[in-house]
């Protein structure tokens, strides 16, 4: 199987059409991503997205790959070096592996010089290293997964024929089809097949409990609205279905801090760590201390440390859109008011706040509370007794734990 596999590489670097396959994924993506004025130009979309380069490269693979995989097996055919593999001590099954593996390894190559745009995109991100991580190795892992199956479809192709060409014809038609055919064809025969999903392809006719925290509990709020007999129990924990003025104020501030900051992420982190607590906690935790090295005061200290944080962890572009997201908070909106939004809701709701939250404020809760049972719904109202404000749902771990016996 180790032969088979070495053999497949040297051919790869020995033949033109190795260093053919690599020269055109490298060529065309530079032009589709730098050159040419199209949607996927990565200057035009005016944050730092590799988003572009996955989609362009999933096309290129599906030709790519066949023309890399059309000579594999149907060559070892033609020539008869097939039936003389299989007089030797290998299984049928090693000799696919060994192509199969090879061709995986050379794919594995060819993708190596798109680090170049990572890197590209890393450097002109602003700030410098504005670019999701986390995303991008997600990104190339279901790329390589992508054309790993388009590989399995190259060789089986260039297995079941003597001819490269009707292996390559074969796969690139099958490479599409899987990619983009089946699902038009979908559409075609099921016309409303945008109802396919998880719900349906799982079959889940109920969930026991959608929860909630924070911009979570927003989002939750929305998701029973948009189905509202899916979930038994809405738990909401320090959120509420809508965001007050002062939530939207807050976010405003956040926006021109994103935006005229020289460090975005961080300095906005310390205006929001200062909204997620309060007087009271920030003065039973420092005292007017100071640190002895810096000579900073404690509470600054500790804001600077978790503005530096966030920075290397998080990416501009994501936390834009969790502003944006807080800021946009409102079921009601399409829906007419609050209680056409949650009429149809069958879940028993439960909503947790916190005494001293200064962000989503209890009495807002309280409000909805009323209003709920005013329609006749189902919903349990508890309270954290806490000076931490609004991150008393992380820190007041009992409390929350006692609420949630009620449900889990």
């Amino acid at each position: 199987m180790y032969a088979l596999f070495k053999k497949e590489v040297r051919y790869f670097f020995t033949s033109a059409i190795g260093l053919t396959i690599i020269g055109l994924f490298v060529v065309l993506n530079g032009l589709f991503l730098c050159v040419f004025k199209t949607d996927y130009n990565l200057f035009n979309a005016g944050f730092a997205d590799l988003l572009p380069f996955f989609r362009l490269s999933s096309w290129l693979f599906v030709f790519l790959v066949p023309a890399l995989t059309m000579r594999s097996i149907s060559e070892e055919k033609r020539s008869g070096m097939l039936s003389l593999l299989f007089t030797k001590p290998v299984s049928t099954l090693q000799i696919v592996l060994g192509k199969y593996l090879g061709v995986l390894f050379l794919l594995f190559i060819t993708l190596l010089p798109s680090v170049i745009f990572v890197y590209m995109l890393w450097v002109l991100g602003n700030p410098v290293g504005n670019l999701g991580i986390a995303e991008t190795v997600g990104s190339y892992i279901a790329l390589f997964l992508l054309i790993a199956t388009f590989a399995a479809i190259g060789l089986w192709a260039s297995a079941i024929g003597s001819s490269q060409m009707v292996s390559f014809v074969l796969a690139a038609f099958l490479c599409f089809f899987f990619f983009f055919g089946f699902d038009q064809l979908l559409s075609l025969l099921l016309p409303d097949a945008t109802g396919y999903g998880l719900q349906v392809h799982f079959q889940l006719q109920q969930i026991f409990a959608l929860v909630g925290c924070s911009l979570g509990g927003g989002i939750a709020w929305e998701m029973a609205a948009l189905a509202p007999e899916l979930f038994q129990h809405l738990v909401i924990v320090a959120a509420d279905w809508k965001a007050t003025d002062w939530i939207i104020g807050n976010c405003l501030l956040q926006e021109q801090i994103l935006k005229n900051s020289n460090n975005p992420l961080h300095d906005a982190r310390l205006h929001a760590m200062l909204c997620y607590r309060t007087p009271l906690s920030l003065k039973m935790k420092f005292e007017r201390t100071t640190h002895a090295v810096s000579q900073l005061y404690n509470v600054e200290s500790w804001l600077l440390h978790h503005g530096e944080k966030l920075h290397k962890r998080f990416s501009l572009t994501a936390y834009k859109l969790m502003n944006q997201l807080v800021k946009t908070i409102d079921i009601s909106r399409e829906r007419g008011s609050f209680a056409a939004a949650v009429a149809p809701i069958t879940a028993k709701i439960t909503i947790i706040s916190t005494d001293s939250d200064l962000y989503f404020v209890p009495q807002e809760n309280r409000d909805t509370v009323a209003e709920l049972q005013e329609l006749g719904k189902e919903v349990n109202y508890y309270e954290i007794h806490s000076v931490h404000g609004h991150d008393a749902f992380l820190i007041e771990h009992p409390q929350l734990e006692y609420f949630f016996r009620n449900i889990f």
